[in-house]
Formats: structure tokens, sequence, C-alpha cells
């Protein structure tokens, strides 16, 4: 059935909107079922129907979040909005989806604006449009934060966003729910005010019979499909004196033919057929039947970049100036990381538990006296047994980390072995020895207990290579550390300066990631990012955005952190600070692209999460921060050495710690890899964006 329906046979303008033989899957759904639909410019166009019945699904492919897909003879269906496509009317349409898509940190007067920069308004304009829009739409105070308002009245700002700038078209998805019957008929006679003129036209969705008689022309929704479309009063007077008669009427008609259809698909089953429900097969357009005009993009149609910019970055400061929280926390956990590390990380051991026996009395004269009163009872806290069995019950249960098992004749044997100086036979002074029992399990403990006892050893003028590591070493070669001729022979090296660069490059660049892909992965899952596209924002334009905002920020985490390790914890800087901070600035930058490719890839702010954290661990443990790349087989070397971080965390250790330059490889290969980590993830989101944009 094909119904010629005009209301403004006076308008030549071009066809509001035009679907042919639309089809959309949403997973194994049909959500829209070949639906064909052109209406002219002029007049309110209601979109009646029970709640999934697929208007929305409609609503978002004329604006291009849904795209048609195959039809049964292998063509894709075509959209036109206002003659273009419905990726590129830009500021000609305005529209209201069916959630809020509001920003939240902003107030109602700031959300009208945003949107009103973005349709190129000038302020006194765009002034006098706030003003209107509060007054028609009973807003409450203009500088009321959008999270303060009552859903009704969230919902009404979000009409005002639609209606802000004139738009030549108006998209709206059921915009009065939620609204008390008072303002719903202010709104609707507002509607059919600005439709009248015969060159704006407004799309509505509701599940509202009552409102449905108010439009100029209604069409039934069920099941995907446009049932049968006519003005209010002439479908009344063909299937029934109410609304709800002719959509029972409409409904039992498609039963029917749906039941014809399974015969026939039952009886031919070993034909290909092809169903077609003739109702779904609805034009509306002028009785003289007028070509489509098709024109260029109006200078209005999308935001100069110099507007839309100003409008994402003004935009973004009120998010984090509305939120310090989140400010607050970006700011202060690199603080937090670095001040955690520098404490509780590589530094030596202290309070470390050991038990002793001592078969000889011990006297303060006696060589037994005089190195258990050496010893650094901050480091090594003695307790003594009176058996090797108590104190190894003691040890087995965990309470020790040690125990040493001193002979009878010690301190007698032991000076008899040094005026001898005899190394040849260790059996001859078995009491000369002390044995020292250490839990294997944990190194580190191994290596604080053994060297404190070797300073102890040499405090009292003992060669320690004598006797201590009878159980555990067979080198008796008494060696000394070489230097060369620079400023490291006067600083004292642990593990933590091994670890402070990497740790350093890794809280900036995971930082970063997490900040970039979290604020855009909210603006998604809220419909405010598709509700932007749909102005004609570009996607260069938010991602440049995004990438001013967030650098500002960090410019100060570098800072900090910098400070923070350097001035408060006193970390040794023998390079340029320079060229730390340069290195620090492209590692975050590397972050955020990355944080950019994860926020495009992934919807929902949990999967975000997961694939940050994911991918946190690979990182810190491939890229040399916890141990060097040398530990690694030689297979997974070749391909660790060239992520992101590997090379900036060599390089941040040679400027940090032993002067290196530009002139170094090791450096400008760090700047080198970084920089194309960044580029990649950058084209990478682009061409992402891209493709979800449109």
């Amino acid at each position: 059935m094909v119904d010629i329906i005009n209301d403004h046979d006076q308008l030549s303008n071009p066809y509001a909107i035009q679907l042919t033989d639309v089809t959309v899957h949403l997973g194994n759904k049909n959500v829209l079922r070949s639906v064909n639909l052109s209406i002219e410019q002029g007049g309110i166009f209601a979109l009646l129907g029970p709640s999934g019945c697929g208007k929305t699904s409609l609503i978002r492919t004329l604006v291009g979040r849904l795209h048609p897909t195959i039809n049964h003879d292998k063509s894709y269906g075509t959209i036109s909005i206002l003659g273009k496509h419905s990726y590129a009317f830009g500021q000609l349409v305005g529209f209201m989806p069916q959630e809020m898509a509001l920003h939240p940190t902003n107030t109602i007067n700031e959300e009208l604006f945003f949107y009103g920069r973005l349709a190129n308004m000038s302020s006194e304009k765009l002034q006098q449009r706030c003003e209107f829009l509060i007054n028609l739409l009973e807003l409450p105070n203009r500088e009321k934060l959008i999270r303060k308002l009552s859903g009704g009245q969230q919902r009404r700002v979000s009409f005002a966003i639609a209606l802000i700038h004139e738009p030549k078209l108006l998209i709206l998805d059921e915009p009065t729910v939620g609204v008390d019957p008072l303002l719903r008929r202010k709104i609707w006679k507002h509607l059919t005010e600005i439709t009248m003129s015969g060159d704006r036209t407004a799309i509505v969705t509701t599940h509202y019979i009552e409102e449905a008689r108010q439009a100029n022309i209604v069409s039934f929704m069920r099941h995907g499909q446009l049932l049968e479309t006519g003005r209010p009063n002439d479908l009344l007077l063909k299937y029934g004196q109410q609304v709800e008669d002719v959509f029972f009427e409409l409904c039992e008609k498609v039963h029917i033919l749906e039941i014809q259809n399974h015969e026939q698909e039952r009886k031919h089953h070993h034909k290909s057929l092809t169903v077609t429900n003739k109702l779904c097969q609805t034009t509306v357009s002028s009785s003289p039947k007028k070509k489509c005009c098709t024109f260029g993009l109006h200078s209005c149609a999308r935001p100069s970049f110099g507007r839309s910019l100003y409008a994402l970055l003004i935009k973004d400061v009120l998010k984090f100036q509305r939120n310090p929280f989140m400010l607050m926390i970006h700011l202060l956990v690199p603080i937090l990381q670095i001040a955690l590390f520098c404490l509780c990380v590589g530094r030596k051991l202290s309070d470390i538990q050991v038990g002793f026996i001592s078969r000889e009395v011990i006297r303060s004269s006696s060589t037994t006296g005089l190195i258990l009163d050496k010893i650094d009872k901050n480091v090594l806290n003695l307790i003594e047994y009176k058996s090797i069995s108590d104190a190894q019950y003691m040890f087995k249960s965990g309470y020790l980390s040690g125990i040493i098992d001193i002979g009878e004749n010690f301190s007698k044997e032991f000076l008899q072995k040094i005026e001898e100086c005899s190394l040849s036979d260790e059996n001859k002074y078995n009491d000369s020895q002390m044995l020292l029992y250490v839990d294997q399990t944990n190194r580190q403990m191994i290596y604080t207990i053994a060297e404190e006892f070797l300073r102890v050893f040499k405090s009292v003028d003992i060669d320690y290579h004598l006797g201590l590591w009878t159980s555990t070493s067979s080198d008796k070669t008494l060696f000394k550390l070489g230097q060369f001729e620079n400023n490291q022979s006067d600083f004292e090296y642990t593990f933590t300066h091994f670890m402070v660069p990497g740790i350093i490059l890794s809280v900036i660049f995971f930082l970063n990631v997490a900040l970039t892909a979290l604020s855009l992965v909210i603006e998604q899952s809220d419909g405010t990012q598709d509700r932007v596209w749909i102005t004609g924002v570009k996607s260069n334009e938010i991602i440049l955005s995004q990438l001013i905002i967030h650098s500002i920020i960090l410019i100060i985490q570098i800072t900090i952190i910098l400070f923070t390790t350097l001035v408060i914890f006193k970390f040794p800087l023998r390079g340029s600070l320079v060229l730390i901070s340069l290195l620090c600035i492209i590692q975050g930058f590397c972050g955020m692209t990355f944080g950019l490719v994860i926020s495009t890839i992934f919807t929902t702010e949990v999967n975000a999460h997961q694939v940050t954290m994911a991918a946190f661990y690979p990182v810190l443990l491939l890229s040399g921060i916890v141990w060097p790349l040398e530990g690694q087989p030689i297979w997974i070397r070749t391909i660790t050495k060239w992520l992101p971080m590997t090379k900036a965390i060599e390089a941040m250790r040679g400027i940090l710690l032993r002067e290196w330059n530009m002139n170094y490889l090791i450096v400008q290969q760090a700047f080198a890899v970084t920089f194309i980590w960044t580029m990649l993830f950058l084209i990478l989101t682009l061409v992402i964006f891209n493709y979800r944009r449109l």
C-alpha cells in the first residue's frame, strides 16, 4: 500500500526524510524490516508504537548511529536527510535521543551554550535563545548543575538542546516522557507553531496515543515495520473512532498476512521466497511529485574547527573543575606511588630475626663477643637459644630468618687459624667456623645477613673470606671492585636506583592511559559523544581537545613526580633535567594515545578498566622495570626491547645516573621508539573513531 499525503502543497523544498528499503540487524534480530518512507518538509510526523517496536532504532538510523544492513536481494537500503547522507547534515538537524545524553558537570546555561557554540551561533543570539527556551520549558535556575536536576527537568534540557539552533529538521525520541500534561501541551503547541511555516519538520516518536492526534501525519509501527501512515482523522474514519482501534485493526491485518506468508513458505519450502509486508511500504510525499532537491552543505551545516575545539575545551575544563576529587586523584596518586616505592622498595632490610647458639662462654674480650657486639642491632635482631633444636623449631615455624651456630672453641681456634694463615686445611679447625643457616627461599634476606657479617669481619680487621662462606662458597679470593674516574664513586647505589626510572615512567604512562580511556568511554556510554558527533564535530577535533586538556594535567603530574623523586627523596640526577622532562612528556603522550585506542575499541568502563590492568603487568615485567632485560630469554628480548617503555626506561637510567645525553644511541632510540608508538596509536584511534562515527 502506498499512501500519497501532503499537508503543505505549496512547498518546493527537498524531502526532509527519505528511506528506501532500509533493513537493520542488531545481533540476530531485525530491528527494522524493509522500511520505505518519504516525508516532505513541513508539519509534524508522529511515529506511534509500543516499546520495543523499533521506533528508537529508526531514529538512530536516521541520525547515522545505526546503519542499513544487506537486504534479501543483496542490496543496501538508502537514507537521505534533507537531501544529504545521514552523516553529513550537521547543524541542519536538531536531535533529542531517548537517553538524557547530557554532561552532568555542566550547568543548564553551560550545556545550552556548548551546543550553541557547536552550531556556530553568536553569543547574542545564543543568549536570546537560552532565555526563550528556559522560559518555554519552565526550567529552573540556569546556573543549576545538570546532575542536580530531576529526570523530567533533564529531559527538558535535552529537548532545549535540540531546539537551540532552530534547525530545519527536529528528530525527537519521546520528548514528553516524564513531563506533566500542562507542559506537554505547551511543548506540542510550540512544535506546531514552528512547523506551520512549512520549512521546518518535526519527527516525534511517542507511545502516548493522545499525543499522536496532534501530529499532521501519524505512522504506526510494530515489529520493525511501518504498518500504515496517514492523517489522524483519515485513519480514524477508515479504521475506527479511537486511535487504539486503528492500531488494533492494523495489527490484525499484519497477523493475517503473516499467517498467509507462513502457509506459502510451508507449501513452497523448496523455493527461496521473499516475504514482504505490503503495509510497511509507506510514502509520505507531495501529490504532484516534486523532484527532490539535493543542495550543498550550508555554511552552518557543521561547526567551524575553531568553534568546535573551543566548545570541547570549555566542556572538558568544566568537567575537571566540577570534579575536583577526580583531578586530585590524578595529581596525588603519583606522589603516593613514588613515595611508597622510595620508602618501601629497595631499601636495606632491618629487624631481621636471627637466632644464635654459642657452645662457648661469651666474654666481651673474646672473638665471639667482639663479633656479636659489632653486629648492627637495627639490621639483625639476635636471639640466643640454649639448643640447636629449639632454634631449628623456631626457624621452621617462620619466626627466624637465620641461625648462627658458634663452635665450642671458636675464639681460640679462630685466632690460631689467623696466626697460622691456614687456608689449605679447613677441617683442621672445625670450631673456627660460624655455621650460618638461612632461609634459602628469600635471596634478599640471604644477601643482607651475609653483607652484615662481611661488614663485621672487616670492622675487626679480619680477612672476611676466612670461615664465613664455608657452607656456601669455595671461593677464597679476596677481591675489590674497580671504578672508572667519574662521580659515581661517591654514591652507594641500591636496587631502588635501578627501579626508580622505570617506576617514574610507568606511573606517568598508565595514569594517562586510564585518564583518556575512561573519559571517552564515559561519554560513549551516556550517549553524549553520539550527540556531539551528530552536530557535525569531527573525530580529530574530539581527540585534539582530549590531548590538549590532558597534556596540561600531564605537565603538572611530571612536575610533581620529579620534585618528589629528586628533591624530597634526593634521587641522584647526573644528566639533564630538560632531557628527563622531555622523555617523561613524550611517554605521557604515548600513554594518552594508548588510552584513546582502548576507548575507541571498548564501550564500557568495566572493559576499559580490565584492558588497562591487563596491559599493566606485562609492561611492568617485560620492559625491564623490575629485572634487567638480560634475564629474559633471547627470543623474548628481541620483542620486548621495542615495547613503548623499554628503551625509554634504559635511557632514563642513563640520563639520571650516568650523565647520558642525546649523543647516546639508546637515548635517541628511546625518543624515536616512543614517537613511533605514539603515532601508531594516534592513527589507529582516528581510523577506529571515523569508522564508528560513520
